[in-house]
């Protein structure tokens, strides 16, 4: 899967948008006013989905996600991938922590939920509708088109229309189910690119055994911790260039400091070293600069924009305020966490990088 199909994918697999209880066009915040009313609950429910990404008329992915979820917060999810020999890949939600296992690469990886400040594991459906609507509120005009029905669920079909070409999203359509703010089915359009979500089981009232929800993962395969020791470092800039085995730029201005530096050892298919820097003014986080060997890997080559950085070509997405470059085989990645900057303002300061001494 492309780095931009499996973005698209992985934002909708979370649950995109949300409906209100109205059958007439409504504003992105009358939706979330409405949304906000409703009850929070996680709940249980079995579901059966499948995600096809179209490129023009090739069939490019096509996979089922099955989805096993109790009110513990507990979930597990089975995707088969058909187009690669129906290999599968396990997720496990415990509640405290999440378990991977890939029988493709026969890996298992493990993340610490206290050790992480991704909330959206343990979120309910309306809780990442709300994380994921307020990303896209200044990109897309959102409206109430229909009321269907879906798999015999009420839904509402919600339209995102992009206000921007050439948007990282896309124009998207979202049929959402009235009472658990599940979302049904998506189908979104990108250029050439169509990617259809849509559940084809689902039961909110399943009765799991005890079984069902068990971790099954192969003897022989160790489960790695991905926030271990091994894995996250911090320490200083001259540590963190040996640990990348190569000098990269940084910014230099009397006005910024550096909060924090980290790396982290990537294995299975990325297989590199990435190195992070934290930089804040006056103790307020300003953005983040990420550093790694400009990948090899044609679908991870960067999608050229109208914005260059230090004289190359750059992709900046819009939505997630994220601007790429590559320069002297290193990647830059740097992400605005200021909305007091701006790109312009980030490219303008971009052009003052140097290497350490």
């Amino acid at each position: 899967m492309s780095k931009k199909n499996l973005l698209i994918s992985t934002a909708i697999s979370l649950s995109f948008l949300s409906g209100c209880n109205s059958n007439v066009a409504a504003s992105s915040e009358e939706i979330v006013t409405n949304m906000l009313e409703a009850e929070d609950d996680i709940f249980s429910y079995y579901g059966k989905s499948t995600i096809d990404v179209y490129t023009g008329e090739e069939h490019t992915e096509n996979i089922t996600m099955e989805e096993y979820v109790n009110d513990k917060g507990e979930k597990k999810v089975i995707t088969t991938n058909h187009l690669d020999n129906d290999l599968k890949t396990f997720t496990y939600n415990t509640g405290k922590q999440l378990i991977t296992y890939d029988e493709k690469t026969n890996t298992a990886q493990s993340i610490d939920f206290a050790l992480t400040e991704s909330p959206m594991f343990n979120e309910s459906p309306k809780d990442q509708i709300a994380l994921t609507l307020d990303m896209i509120d200044e990109t897309h005009t959102t409206e109430i088109v229909d009321e269907e029905t879906i798999q015999g669920y009420d839904t509402y079909h919600i339209k995102a229309t992009s206000n921007k070409k050439n948007n990282l999203l896309g124009d998207i359509d979202i049929w959402v189910d009235k009472k658990s703010w599940l979302v049904l089915k998506t189908i979104t359009n990108n250029g050439d690119i169509r990617t259809v979500i849509e559940y084809k089981e689902l039961d909110l009232s399943p009765s799991f055994k005890k079984e069902t929800l068990k971790i099954d993962i192969p003897s022989d395969v160790e489960i790695t911790p991905i926030d271990s020791e091994n894995n996250v470092k911090t320490g200083t800039l001259d540590e963190a260039i040996k640990a990348l085995g190569k000098a990269f730029l940084i910014f230099k201005d009397d006005e910024l400091t550096i909060e924090k530096i980290e790396w982290y050892e990537l294995k299975g298919e990325l297989n590199r070293t990435e190195v992070t820097i934290y930089y804040e003014k006056d103790a307020v986080p300003m953005f983040s600069v990420s550093v790694f060997p400009t990948p090899p890997e044609a679908d991870l080559a960067l999608e050229e924009s109208k914005k260059t950085v230090r004289g190359q070509h750059a992709e900046y997405m819009e939505e997630i305020s994220s601007l790429s470059w590559d320069e002297n085989g290193l990647r830059y990645n740097i992400m605005i966490a200021n909305p007091s900057l701006s790109v312009d303002d980030i490219i303008k300061k971009a052009e003052t990088m140097i290497y350490p001494k």
